[in-house]
């Protein structure tokens, strides 16, 4: 009976201390602060709890952690905060973590509703599940690249918290963000140096979020990442070059859909971009250390103005500039061999794109729905346009295919309402079904003598008054006016004129698809213009329907004459000030008309157009290389806007001109060097844009730096007499020098 009490003195004696703590040791910090203790083993502790309950509010205030439980050489070494430790200690402020520490365990934070501050550091690898849950005064956190695993709600209900850096690859790149932050996920997260992937869905309905700042490390970012992000209103990334490099989406390239990319890049959310918190990027600048510009890079960026892409540049990849309805313009560099499919689709504001001769393939849907694109200009070096390319494009008014184009995609011009129109290469071979479809102001058509294909439906819904085939074997259209699948309308196989080579009439007469125009007659019309402009070089585009279009005419930079018409007297052009009764206008030049005094402007309109303002006529002259072509386009016929002879009906210059079969053009060609005159007619049609090509754009016989005393006069290529070289290509001495 003894022997049995002593066995059960031993025994309570052993269950005491368990029954009486939760913990190994009590120490005493050098502040008098009493941290908790559980042995891992022999010479390492995780911290706990005091008692037999984890919220009995064993911490409060400000709690350091000490590597070693003591600081001598026989201390244990705190590896882990343990479950629960800090758990319900509602006046806990802030807590020191040493680097000791390599996990922190579940609850062990959970509703310390006062704690404002905690650093993990970069030796902790594991966040237990709920950790910091209901940390109510939590404002910000930084998550080390140490970390590999965080638990379910770690952060959970941390209303407070509107800042968090991640620097944890691990955790970007695997994770779902919003179940570590459950629904109060943070406004503003940092990705910080160490990540190099955010995963797919990492960010996925974090509709809380408001800013994400990506760094230059990061290369990918998965499928849906950021899908569901409708509260982020910026994009902050300090690095262009990184950026466009950035793979988002779907692994599958040759074959990607707008749905791979769908929430991989934040732009779709955000629409804006920014290089720090405070300054939005609106005109873009790609470096030249870029190569390529990578699929969706700038997607749906609203903010964007105007791109300027390096000259190191290869190819603007697929989505590139998708949706950026605020772009108006953007230049691209001859380095630049393709253009992928939809890479400006939806930029509605984009009104011109100068496609350079580097080019050789513009991808599928690449300008579709660009509506304010006005005019279009396709170089020698482009081979294939591909389907629905330009559709939707309503502003475009006339597009000359090259001969270097062998086919047009389906749908690759469908719906352009704006245009007039179409010249279509010698070199074009297949011209895709649906093409010109629905072009509904279309009236004038050349298709070239190399056409072997023709699909249905190409300019079916156009009214077109004049058709022009230089086909000598008349290829077999097997759906005539009668079918749905007609490669014209009915209007125009009744109205309009088809024009043939000669000799060939019979042919056409006798051709499925080529019978039915009711009109057909050998030759070409008198007054259409045929020339070829792909091989030449535009030299200057001046379109007046751009609204920030200006000229700057001076005494040093005279782009030609103006003249009195009562003794034609040649006078300098001008700088351009406009006058108050023209404030709505922009004065180009001014003539007098006779002996009535009356002043006589070119002006530009508010609404755009160039336009003969005051006087009956207002004159002005280009001066210009023998074979050089200029093309003025009007907005209201040729007629109403401009004549280009002098009073005895001879053009007023040594050139040749043309009028194209809408009535909307001129094509004048140089004979020699010279001036062409031309002069406006009043308030009757606007001239739209004045383009000049020539054949002698290179041909440079020197590259200087700088030329201090150049020897003979100097012009530039427009004839115009300069007082010292400028940047570019100079004539001094009859030979042309470039100035870098």
């Amino acid at each position: 009976m003894i022997m049995k009490a002593k066995k059960f003195v031993m025994l309570l004696a052993a269950l005491l201390p368990i029954m009486a703590s939760a913990y190994d040791a009590a120490i005493k910090n050098a502040d008098g602060k009493i941290i908790y203790y559980n042995n891992i083993n022999s010479n390492m502790v995780e911290v706990t709890y005091r008692d037999t309950s984890f919220s009995d509010y064993s911490y409060t205030g400000s709690i350091v952690i000490p590597s070693k439980t003591r600081p001598t050489s026989w201390g244990s070494l705190v590896k882990s905060i343990g479950k629960q430790a800090f758990y319900g200690c509602e006046t806990l402020t802030s807590v020191t973590i040493p680097n000791s520490v390599t996990s922190i365990g579940d609850n062990a934070f959970k509703d310390c509703s006062s704690l404002t501050s905690i650093t993990i550091p970069n030796s902790v690898t594991s966040i237990g599940d709920n950790a910091f849950e209901d940390c109510s005064s939590l404002t910000s956190i930084t998550i080390p690249n140490s970390v590999t695993s965080i638990g379910d709600n770690a952060f959970n209900y941390c209303s407070s918290l509107t800042t968090v850096t991640l620097n944890s690859n691990a955790i970007v790149s695997k994770n779902n963000i919003r179940k570590i932050f459950g629904v109060h996920v943070p406004e503003y997260v940092i990705i910080g140096d160490d990540v190099t992937s955010i995963g797919e869905g990492a960010f996925y309905n974090c509709y809380g979020l408001t800013s994400i700042t990506i760094p230059s490390s990061v290369t990918s970012i998965g499928y849906g990442a950021f899908a569901w992000c409708d509260g982020l209103k910026k994009v902050i990334v300090s690095d262009i070059a990184a950026w466009c490099g950035i793979k988002f989406g779907s692994e599958f390239v040759d074959e990607l859909l707008v749905d791979d990319l769908v929430g991989a890049n934040p732009l779709l959310y955000a629409h804006h971009l920014y290089s720090d918190e405070n300054t939005e990027i609106k005109d873009l600048v790609i470096p030249n250390s870029v190569t390529s510009i990578g699929n969706g890079a700038f997607m749906e960026c609203y903010g964007l103005k105007s791109v300027t892409i390096g000259n190191s540049v290869t190819s603007i990849g697929a989505y590139a500039f998708d949706g950026c309805s605020g772009l108006t313009s953007v230049t691209i560099p001859n380095s630049v061999t393709s253009i992928g499919k939809w890479a400006f689709s939806g930029c509605s504001g984009l009104n011109s794109v100068t496609i350079p001769n580097s080019v050789t393939s513009i991808g599928a849907y690449a300008f579709v729905g660009c509506s304010g694109l006005k005019s279009v200009t396709i170089p020698s070096s482009v081979t294939s346009i591909g389907e629905w390319a330009f559709s939707g494009c309503s502003g475009l008014n006339s597009v000359t295919i090259p001969n270097s184009v062998t086919s047009i995609g389906e749908g690759g011009f469908r719906d352009c309402s704006g245009l007039k129109s179409v010249i279509i290469g010698n070199g074009v071979t297949s011209i895709g079904a649906n093409a010109f479809r629905d072009c509904s102001g279309l009236k004038f058509v050349t298709i070239g003598n190399n056409a072997k294909f023709i699909g249905e439906n190409a300019f079916d819904g156009a009214d077109i008054t004049t058709v022009i085939s230089l086909i000598e074997d008349p290829l077999y259209m097997n759906y005539g006016e009668t079918s749905k699948y007609r490669v014209f309308s009915q209007k125009t196989f009744n109205n309009a004129i088809l024009y043939v080579p000669k000799g060939t009439i019979d042919k056409y007469k006798a051709a499925s698809g080529w019978k039915d125009f009711v009109n057909i007659k050998e030759g070409l019309p008198t007054d259409v213009v045929l020339s070829d402009i792909s091989d030449m070089t535009k030299v200057n585009d001046f379109d007046f329907t751009q609204n920030d279009y200006y000229i700057t005419l001076d005494q040093n930079d005279k782009r030609g004459t103006a003249w009195e018409t009562g003794n034609a007297k040649q006078q300098i052009l001008y700088n351009v000030v406009i006058p108050a009764e023209m404030s709505n206008v922009l004065a180009l030049q001014m003539a007098y008309s006779g002996n009535s005094g009356s002043k006589g402007w070119w002006a530009r309109a508010s609404n755009g157009g160039l336009y003969c303002y005051a006087a009956p006529r207002s004159g002005a002259v280009l001066n210009l290389n023998k074979g050089d072509i200029v093309v003025f386009e009007t907005s209201a016929g040729v007629d109403n806007a401009i004549t280009l002879t002098n009073g005895n009906g001879e053009p007023d210059g040594p050139f040749t001109f043309v009028k194209t079969s809408d009535g909307m053009a001129y094509y004048c060609t140089m004979t020699a060097d010279g001036q062409l005159g031309f002069c406006g007619v009043k308030n009757k049609g606007y001239i739209t844009s004045i383009k000049v090509y020539s054949n002698k754009p290179t041909g440079i016989q020197n590259v200087v730096k700088e030329v201090l005393s150049p020897d003979g006069e100097i012009y530039d290529l427009f004839g115009r007499k300069m007082t010292s070289l400028k940047k570019g290509i100079n004539i001094v001495g009859g030979k042309k020098v470039v100035k870098k």
